[in-house]
């Protein structure tokens, strides 16, 4: 689950793999009836990986996107910009690469058309440095964004103050890159990144800037960027990834404290004590992560 957040919060749920799993069945019945309140809004991260069966199979798109445009688009609490409910397609780079992201987002518009009316496609195309052969899958989509957020600051440890402003700055390539195609942009930031329990491929990524600098100040600087980037057209949407991914130590979910206020630890189950976090500091965190949300977003 991944959070847009500014002055209203507004709900990305992801892994959403289709009608009748478990996913599908507790936003419907758990959390839908939650959604009248004004300041709650949710939208639909489609999975393209898992829908097409890793890239090899589009069958069940139309489909897909045909029971999300019944079933979800006509809520009256259901994300929607410039009057058109918004919906986050994943994997677009490697849809591309694949000769997919076309006939996917043709699939999506047409599905949509259907049973609802116009639809706003959000993509993950804004990860890392913005190239020539990028430019032409930004026409293909109504807004871009940068899921990847760890990834794209190419750092590894402690990110520092300089690698969140090439991080900013390589992402306002990308804004400029999308308004150039009278495409909208949303800034993606993330508190963290962690998941060398499941994944060798990119070290993990403290939540502090340096190793002086207080937990929560990669999210803290991060945003600050982001506000600099905000769009008018999405009414000023800050994708924060995540809330509750914890394989991927992206979460911003509260967490108990156990411990006392200030305990932190870099305890390491691995054979070598080290392997999982390279000797990076975890604390209890208890509600900081919402807590600085609130605060830099009011």
């Amino acid at each position: 689950m991944s959070w847009s957040a500014q002055a209203k919060i507004q709900l990305w749920i992801t892994s959403w793999t289709g009608a009748g799993d478990t996913t599908d069945n507790i936003i419907k019945n758990k959390i839908f009836p939650l959604l009248y309140a004004d300041d709650l809004k949710l939208g639909v991260l489609y999975e393209s990986s898992s829908r097409t069966q890793d890239f090899s199979d589009t069958s069940k798109v139309f489909k897909d996107i045909v029971y999300l445009a019944k079933n979800y688009f006509t809520h009256p609490n259901y994300l929607k910009i410039d009057d058109r409910p918004a919906i986050f397609i994943s994997d677009c780079p490697t849809l591309a690469s694949h000769g997919l992201l076309g006939q996917i987002l043709n699939y999506t518009r047409q599905a949509a058309a259907q049973y609802y009316g116009d639809v706003y496609i959000v993509g993950d195309l804004a990860n890392g440095v913005p190239t020539s052969a990028d430019m032409d899958n930004l026409a293909l989509v109504d807004a871009i964004t940068c899921y990847d957020v760890a990834a794209s600051l190419n750092a590894t440890e402690y990110v520092s103050g300089r690698g969140v402003n090439q991080f900013a700055k390589d992402q306002m390539s990308w804004a400029k890159a999308a308004y150039s195609y009278g495409v909208d942009f949303i800034p993606a930031v993330t508190p963290g990144f962690n998941d060398m329990a499941r994944s060798d491929d990119h070290g993990p990524i403290s939540r502090k800037l340096t190793t002086d600098s207080s937990f929560g100040s990669l999210l803290r600087a991060l945003l600050e960027k982001a506000f600099q980037l905000m769009d008018k057209n999405t009414g000023y949407l800050v994708l924060v990834n995540s809330f509750n991914r914890w394989d991927q130590d992206t979460q911003i979910e509260p967490v108990k404290v156990m411990n006392g206020n200030g305990y932190y630890t870099n305890q390491d189950q691995s054979s070598s004590g080290y392997q999982y976090t390279y000797g990076i500091e975890y604390d209890e965190y208890g509600t900081r992560y919402l807590d600085i949300l609130q605060e830099v977003t009011s």
